[in-house]
């Protein structure tokens, strides 16, 4: 083929590393279209290597690096749930191993997709099947001309269009959906504002479940206290939706309120946003400031880490430090490849300003650091703290 199927969600998952990203590209030109699965090592050439199969040396030609990082990204691929590999060894030589098969496990999340989709579906239709057997004198009123200009071509258009909508799991076009609302609107405003019923009822925003509720009160009651007390009783949608995701209630990087609070949300607020808050630099409602807190910003690939740190033993994370290897084996370094968890440079400490009295006729001080020159001269800064210089020691 002239094309892979590449996941739209590990495309756009800026925490997984480039170089995991090509090796999945690299497998996936090797893999089955349908089956996700790469060819068996059976078939060999004249030099003994196997044909249209994933060798790591091949994997590593195809990415451009070496075969301990094709081995170390195989690994991070693996703990996503990406990817199977199929190591064997070779029958012939136990102490040798064949060329291993790779199975991509994006056809398991596409098809788990395809089934959160239907049972949308299926609870619209169901919902919409409730709402229509309504009494009283709505009910009474839609077999009426108002009930048979709801049916036909526009509501079998409307339909359609929400299926469309549901299977490619996001918004469709903006002019068709405005256009049809628009034609929609004409037909239900043609008996003038009298005739009530007609109107289709706006789309209410998506409320949260009892569940998540509960959920976003357990991460509160953990909030340091001066920041839940500034936050407010109501918390607006976006961030309790935002803890939510932070949860990630039955998704890989899962983590309980207590894990969520003390690995992630203690650390930022003791190392920078407490200083602010009790400076009086935040907002009355630091909503901002809690929703960077509460930022997963992962980049390894462990799905236990958070901050450099594993949740589970509190130590750095290995993946982490693998990561940092690669980037220093590959010739990368922090200024060719900037990461938003890289340590801010650690700047020289500052001179204290020393304050020079004019009138007991002192030489000339520098404006920068307030250090008198020398000996009589025109220059208005020190050789210190020129910025050509490097600062002396002191």
């Amino acid at each position: 083929m002239d094309w892979v199927k590449f996941d739209f969600q590990v495309a756009r998952d800026g925490s997984i590393d480039p170089t995991d990203k090509a090796l999945y590209a690299a497998i996936a030109s090797f893999v089955d279209a349908d089956t996700r699965e790469s060819p068996e090592t059976q078939d060999v050439d004249l030099n003994g290597i196997p044909l249209d199969v994933p060798t790591r040396p091949r994997l590593a030609a195809c990415i451009g690096r070496s075969v301990d990082t094709v081995d170390r990204s195989t690994k991070r691929l693996e703990t996503r749930g990406l990817l199977r590999v199929h190591r064997q060894a070779d029958p012939d030589n136990p102490r040798l191993m064949l060329p291993s098969e790779y199975e991509l496990l994006d056809h398991e999340l596409w098809d788990q997709r395809a089934a959160e989709r239907a049972a949308r579906r299926a609870a619209r239709v169901a919902g919409e099947g409730s709402s229509s057997s309504g009494g009283g004198r709505m009910g009474a009123a839609t077999p009426g001309r108002m009930g048979a200009a709801g049916g036909g071509r526009m509501g079998a258009a409307a339909k359609e269009e929400r299926e469309v909508e549901e299977e490619k799991g996001g918004e469709t076009a903006p002019s068709a959906r405005s256009a049809l609302g628009a034609r929609s609107a004409s037909t239900s405003g043609s008996r003038g504002e009298g005739s009530s019923g007609s109107a289709a009822p706006a789309k209410s925003k998506t409320r949260l479940s009892k569940q998540e509720r509960d959920q976003v009160q357990a991460v509160r009651a953990l909030l340091p206290r001066e920041l839940d007390a500034a936050l407010g009783d109501r918390l607006p949608s976006n961030v309790s939706a935002a803890i939510v995701a932070a949860l990630a209630v039955g998704q890989p990087r899962e983590r309980t309120p207590q894990q969520l609070i003390e690995r992630r949300v203690e650390p930022r607020w003791n190392g920078y946003w407490a200083e602010k808050f009790f400076a009086g630099e935040l907002p009355a409602k630091p909503y901002g400031p809690l929703l960077s807190m509460l930022k997963d910003m992962a980049e390894c690939g462990n799905l236990a880490c958070d901050d450099r740190v594993d949740i589970h033993t509190g130590q750095p994370c290995a993946a982490c430090a693998t990561r940092a290897q690669d980037r220093r084996s590959d010739g990368e370094t922090p200024e060719n490849h900037p990461s938003v968890l890289d340590e801010p440079p650690v700047l020289p400490a500052q001179r204290e300003r020393v304050v020079v009295d004019h009138s007991a006729g002192l030489r000339p001080e520098c404006d920068d650091c307030g250090r008198p020159f020398a000996a009589e001269t025109t220059e208005t800064l020190c050789a210190d703290c020129r910025p050509s210089s490097v600062p002396a020691p002191f």
